[in-house]
């Protein structure tokens, strides 16, 4: 069995990603990830019989995720 290499760049990213090496990036459940994906939520595709999504497009996803969450914070007054 082949080792997976350890992520620690975003360069290193591979331009496809699936969806155990995302949820090792951004610290969720699979399973999580696939509901999401499943759902349409989540940008994502399968690909040779596996969820996959683009490296640009995991980073918008995420970027837009982390906005809105800081959105919600500072309408919260939560930001101290």
């Amino acid at each position: 069995m082949k080792a997976k290499k350890t992520v620690t760049n975003w360069d290193d990213v591979p331009l496809y990603i699936d969806l155990p090496l995302l949820a090792t990036l951004w610290g969720f459940s699979v399973d999580c990830l696939k509901k999401k994906a499943q759902s349409g939520i989540l940008p994502a595709a399968k690909m040779f019989g596996e969820w996959r999504i683009s490296k640009e497009d995991a980073k918008a996803y995420f970027e837009k995720a982390y906005n809105e969450t800081q959105e919600g914070i500072k309408k919260d007054g939560c930001n101290n």
